[in-house]
């Protein structure tokens, strides 16, 4: 669950708060992306995310994706798959062939991390933000923001993001952890598709389609 709220941050966080230390330059760049992306009825991303971890010997690289059109979404990653109607949440475990269910509310209150609508509200006041250069990111031409938690509990040093100009898209993002000891996570978006065509079955889960599939309800 943890890597799927990291990579969420890294896609959905692009508006912040007044009060945040700001670099004005970092704040025309974010805005434009906030401005794009809230022009979009839906957006959907496909990803490629990686964990580094050289004290443990670990680098991972998998694929992930994600849908999010008004209050509902489907986030496809780490061999898991949360999926929202709005009112309804499904986590869906493909290794455990088991599925969770709640309503929206309670998993707000359980999960914030792990909603796309609600890391809008959580991190809205609680990032310092800092324009680092241009550069070039797979033939594209980007601007390089870092983004650090401002107060509370940190559980990393900073997010990096690198954002198309022009597009004003998030490209990639580096989540750096807090310790030399902790895991970097990566996210490049292989393809970002504005206004996807969406179907209500997008955002549902019909257990029936798993043969001896585990149902925990919680509502």
């Amino acid at each position: 669950m943890r890597i799927i709220s990291t990579l969420l941050i890294g896609l959905v966080v692009f508006a912040l708060n007044a009060n945040a230390q700001r670099d004005e330059k970092a704040k025309a760049v974010l805005d434009a992306v906030s401005k794009t992306i809230k022009g979009y009825d839906a957006i959907k991303a496909d990803f490629t995310y990686t964990m580094v971890n050289k004290g443990a010997g670990i680098n991972e690289t998998k694929d992930g994706s994600l849908i999010l059109k008004g209050d509902k979404y489907k986030v496809s990653a780490a061999g898991r798959e949360i999926i929202s109607d709005g009112e309804t949440v499904w986590i869906y475990s493909k290794a455990d062939n088991s599925v969770n269910i709640m309503t929206q509310e309670d998993f707000n209150e359980e999960e914030p991390d792990l909603n796309p609508q609600t890391i809008f509200n959580k991190y809205d006041d609680g990032f310092d933000y800092k324009y680092i250069k241009s550069d070039v990111v797979d033939g594209k031409k980007v601007d390089v923001i870092d983004i650090s938690p401002a107060k509370g509990e940190k559980d990393y040093e900073k997010i990096r993001m690198e954002v198309e100009q022009g597009t004003h898209h998030v490209v990639k993002s580096t989540t750096f952890p807090q310790d030399k000891d902790g895991s970097t996570f990566s996210l490049l978006v292989k393809k970002f598709t504005p206004n996807p065509k969406t179907a209500d079955s997008d955002f549902t889960f019909d257990p029936k389609k798993y043969p001896d599939i585990e149902v925990v309800d919680f509502r």
